[in-house]
């Protein structure tokens, strides 16, 4: 629900698209507050909407671009250091196991499906190579995908 639902605006239709960047980053960083609150006050957040232009104190490793989008910040580990090329997409797999959940990062190119967990390139699956980019879905430790 947003903020124009909660003050009595009628539902139009919902849209599936958002802004790729935020114009503004006014408010700065407030170290001791929730992640989950706002700095703006009650009747603020009610009457004018809420300010979610400010960054906590856990956003360490993030930084405002000059496109005046979030970016990591310089000097952080490299992820994977395999030569990856024409990547379409990522997907986030988390298998559960008795005590633990484990986070498998699937990688799209054009040709093949990848476990690139931990620093690794692991073929999946070979695709055709005129199937395009993959849809992943997870349910439950089973991972689901189509072209």
């Amino acid at each position: 629900m947003n903020q124009l639902a909660i003050s009595g605006a009628s539902p139009g239709k919902q849209t599936k698209r958002t802004a790729l960047f935020n114009a503004r980053f006014s408010d700065g960083l407030y170290t001791m507050r929730g992640a989950m609150r706002d700095v703006s006050s009650r009747i603020e957040e009610h009457y004018y909407g809420s300010h979610n232009d400010s960054l906590t104190g856990e956003s360490r490793n993030v930084e405002i671009t000059p496109k005046l989008t979030l970016a990591r910040r310089f000097g952080n580990s490299v992820w994977n250091s395999n030569l990856w090329t024409n990547l379409n997409s990522f997907y986030d797999f988390r298998q559960f196991n008795a005590n633990e959940e484990q986070i498998k990062t699937i990688v799209d190119t054009e040709t093949t499906l990848y476990d690139a967990t931990n620093n690794s390139q692991i073929p999946i699956w070979q695709k055709n190579p005129a199937s395009g980019q993959s849809y992943m879905q997870s349910v439950g430790n089973n991972l689901f995908w189509g072209d």
